[in-house]
């Protein structure tokens, strides 16, 4: 596993949790939404620790946030399986891609993979949009308005139609998150969750 404690998300219900790792996690989450959350990580090889690099701890972070907030969104039907379509620019999803089931009883993660100018044409319960402008990011969430699924996207300020934004800055990762397209989408997301970023839109 690449990032346990969080592989506790996967639990089909959060009553699952242990309450500690709850509060831990909601913690951690919490960090994320200051632009926290992202420091070097060192791993033991051959009894020496060296830092991972960069762009590895971007990857790690953002597959972090992605796998949090699937475990934390409810959708109406449930699904044993959540199909996450990428589109655009994959620079930072590379370990997000690598993850298949996580844990006893997880979810299954299927993959769909699409150029910046290419709407998905499946279903996805999840819709990742890479960097890109912002005309073409609000063309592509357009067609998927009122339909169940979780709108997350590289993007600093949060102030067009994604449900959350992962902002990339330096080697660090904030979160932001829109109420406005939360309120809209077809997607329950944990109270909890959204307590986190107060009630202005982005946290700020």
């Amino acid at each position: 596993m690449h990032f346990c404690p969080f592989i506790a998300i996967f639990s089909r219900r959060l009553g699952h949790f242990r309450p500690w790792r709850h509060v831990f996690f909601l913690a951690w989450l919490y960090l994320s939404t200051l632009g926290f959350g992202l420091t070097p990580v060192a791993h033991a090889a051959s009894g020496n620790a060296s830092p991972i690099s960069p762009e590895a701890g971007i990857q790690r972070a953002i597959a972090q946030r992605v796998l949090a907030l699937i475990g934390y969104t409810r959708w109406p039907v449930a699904h044993d399986a959540y199909r996450i379509c990428i589109v655009g620019n994959r620079q930072h999803t590379a370990l997000l891609q690598e993850q298949g089931i996580e844990g006893q009883g997880g979810y299954r993660l299927l993959f769909r993979l699409y150029p910046e100018f290419e709407p998905p044409s499946d279903d996805c319960e999840v819709l990742y949009l890479g960097s890109m402008s912002r005309e073409r990011g609000e063309s592509i969430l357009k067609l998927w308005q009122g339909k169940p699924v979780l709108t997350i996207g590289e993007e600093e300020d949060c102030s067009g139609s994604l449900m959350f934004c992962l902002a990339v800055k330096g080697d660090n990762v904030g979160m932001l998150l829109n109420l406005d397209a939360v309120s809209r989408a077809g997607v329950k997301v944990n109270a909890n969750v959204l307590k986190l970023f107060g009630r202005k839109k982005g946290g700020e």
